[in-house]
């Protein structure tokens, strides 16, 4: 799959839009670094992060973003469980909210990666079950994460992903501003993008 990536570089490259993929993170994380954890702030991380599309409570989003700031950000899995006992909607139902417990630790420390579908995609990441309990969805994600930083770390160690990351430092601008787990998650995200809209059926991405 890396070296599918590698191979296809300059596409990714060329998918990406500054003005909606990377100048709001940038935002975000000055913002946070700042402490300007404004009416702003928030705006901008719920659209970037796509909290809005979730149709969240507004306690949940004062819960989410006080756990913000109380710097209280160390353990993922622990932010996780705290978020799954806000009601999260008008009928105040509890979910295990993973992918966003993962975006809030990452910008507290943009070295830990973040969860989404499209990660979950590209790995092939069991499904988590609605049926489940949330311990049982809590641990089936703890898996999956804690694979994702074993699997990162290897990543860069091995220089799996070289020719592409030299590609994103040399077009994206800002690019030293985000941390190498972050132009991963960036990278690994348009690849899944991409190959969803029909790169490879069109036989525009071909593996061998």
């Amino acid at each position: 799959m890396y070296r599918v990536i590698n191979r296809y570089a300059d596409m990714i490259m060329e998918s990406f839009k500054y003005k909606d993929d990377i100048e709001p993170y940038i935002k975000i994380m000055k913002s946070y670094k700042e402490g300007k954890l404004d009416y702003q702030f928030s705006a901008i991380f719920k659209q970037y992060y796509r909290l809005n599309a979730a149709r969240l409570s507004d306690s949940f989003y004062n819960e989410y973003f006080e756990i913000l700031k109380s710097n209280n950000c160390d353990n993922v899995y622990e932010i996780t469980e705290k978020l799954e006992r806000i009601g999260c909607n008008s009928l105040n139902a509890r979910k295990v909210h993973f992918s966003f417990a993962t975006k809030l630790r990452h910008t507290v420390d943009d070295n830990s990666p973040i969860y989404d579908s499209m990660i979950a995609a590209f790995y092939f990441f069991p499904a988590i079950k609605i049926e489940w309990s949330k311990e049982q969805k809590i641990d089936a994600y703890k898996i999956s994460y804690e694979f994702l930083k074993y699997e990162y770390d290897r990543l860069i160690k091995k220089c799996l992903l070289n020719d592409v990351l030299e590609k994103f430092n040399n077009k994206i601008c800002n690019a030293d501003k985000i941390s190498t787990i972050k132009k991963i998650d960036f990278i690994i995200w348009k690849y899944v993008n991409l190959s969803k809209s029909g790169k490879i059926r069109n036989k525009e991405i071909e593996f061998g």
